[in-house]
């Protein structure tokens, strides 16, 4: 349930992506400019295809065009 929990919430607010920088922005997880754009494709499909973790239950939720925004946003 607390997944499912969390999974919504973020979803919440993935419209524009915002949400990536409140884990990501270099204090606990990697941050996301220091990856490629094409670093960041492949690990968001590591994760979908992953059953781990709360970023697996994200990278579930986004689709192609979801992803390669979210690599053209952060990516170097």
């Amino acid at each position: 349930m607390k997944k499912v929990v969390i999974f919504l919430g973020v979803m919440l607010f993935a419209k524009d992506f915002v949400f990536c920088t409140s884990c990501h922005n270099g204090r606990k997880e990697v941050k996301l400019s220091t990856l490629t754009k094409q670093e960041i494709v492949k690990k968001l499909h590591e994760f979908k295809n992953s059953k781990k973790g709360t970023m697996s239950y994200i990278a579930k939720g986004l689709s192609e065009k979801d992803i390669k925004k979210v690599a053209e946003k952060y990516g170097k």
